[in-house]
């Protein structure tokens, strides 16, 4: 008799689980536009939460360069951070701002001067692909489809210029969101970087519970050099973008070639 409640005890319990898992599963296919929804308004929450923390990990080394090199003299933890933050970020937004008022100007120039120009621009690619097939014609070789096309893509392109207006002012918009989100995003980081041993310390003490004392070793083993191989990588990606950016902008400065700031950063 024990057995049998035991047994029937067990399958009610199978059966309650797999019932509950049923209906769960229906309630989030016949919600699938609420919940997609709900997911798309939390991640536009959180997303200002993940820059923080990416903004802080790439930002972190030229913390360390202050704190232990600079103000290691001073024994408070708390205030030598603080300014190793401090002396970071202002290097970083001062080097933001240069770069800036360097570039948004050209930016500027070259997008009107594209604007205005496109008329000019769209004949001149006609008049290239009716050389190119007349070039084509005295070889015997037909490039009609590749001309029409041509023509078509670019009478679309006229037509839909005006058009886009609203799409335009549309993505300032977004740009604008996205330029808030950073900036949320940036204010976070500061209190993270701030703020790096308490949250480290309050995840060390939040992994040993859940996780074995020898678990927890070798994880921490492994993500620290997985930490250390990744932060040379962007070290040395950062140094080697800004050596080849500054020697194209030395390039470009005595050929006294246009728009030096924004190719060098493009490049």
């Amino acid at each position: 008799m024990k057995w049998t409640k035991n047994k029937l005890g067990k399958e009610w319990k199978s059966l309650t689980l797999a019932l509950c898992a049923a209906i769960l599963f229906y309630v989030i296919i016949s919600h699938l536009g609420t919940i997609g929804a709900a997911l798309a308004r939390f991640g536009y929450f959180i997303y200002p939460v993940f820059l923080g923390v990416v903004i802080a990990y790439i930002f972190d080394p030229l913390v360390k360069v202050f704190e232990f090199h600079v103000f290691q003299k001073m024994k408070r933890y708390r205030v030598r951070r603080s300014l190793s933050v401090l002396c970071a970020i202002l290097i970083v937004v001062i080097g933001i701002i240069f770069l800036f008022v360097g570039l948004i100007p050209q930016l500027i120039d070259s997008v009107t001067t594209f604007i205005a120009n496109i008329g000019t621009y769209i004949t001149q690619i006609r008049q290239w692909t009716e050389m190119l097939a007349n070039k084509a014609a005295e070889y015997h070789v037909d490039v009609t489809d590749l001309e029409n096309n041509i023509t078509k893509f670019l009478d679309s392109l006229m037509d839909s210029l005006p058009q886009n207006a609203n799409n335009i002012v549309s993505s300032a918009v977004s740009v604008g969101q996205n330029i808030v989100s950073w900036i949320i995003g940036f204010i976070i980081a500061i209190y993270f970087l701030v703020d790096k041993k308490r949250l480290l310390n309050w995840f060390g003490r939040l992994f040993r519970a859940i996780m074995t004392e020898k678990a927890y070793a070798s994880s921490a083993a492994f993500w620290g050099r997985c930490n250390k191989i990744l932060i040379r990588y962007i070290i040395c990606d950062l140094l080697d973008g800004l050596i080849i950016g500054l020697a194209n902008a030395v390039y470009m400065t005595i050929a006294r070639m246009p728009y030096v700031v924004l190719i060098s950063v493009v490049v």
